[in-house]
């Protein structure tokens, strides 16, 4: 695993741990102090870039380095392309990674990310 990856799956435990610590709160913009803006900002981020609902259990490409989405939008695409989906890279499906720790912080964020379709 590149250092790049090490370091983001360092910081998505981090984050975990730290989504735990407020997951009593219901208002997430509240406690994380977001502007509506800046709210609305971190939402789209957090979204799957293929179904455009909440991110279950997200998948990074190592290509582009952005989350592509939930594990099993980014399989669906990569059955019928071995490009990345966000920047086209042609080994995209080779660099995928699965983030370990993100999927708890997701599922935290869901009451200000909106409900999927499939709960």
């Amino acid at each position: 695993m590149s250092s790049s990856l090490e370091s983001l799956e360092q910081t998505a435990t981090k984050i975990a741990a730290m989504v735990n610590q407020f997951k009593s709160v219901t208002d997430s913009a509240v406690i994380l102090n977001l502007t509506p803006v800046k709210a609305q900002s971190f939402i789209e981020a957090c979204r799957c870039t293929l179904c455009n609902g909440p991110t279950k259990k997200p998948v990074v490409s190592g290509c582009c380095k952005s989350l592509l989405g939930c594990s099993c939008c980014v399989r669906e695409w990569f059955k019928k392309s071995a490009n990345c989906p966000k920047c086209n890279d042609i080994a995209g499906r080779r660099r995928a990674t699965f983030l370990v720790g993100l999927d708890e912080v997701f599922k935290s964020l869901e009451p200000l990310l909106g409900k999927s379709n499939d709960d």
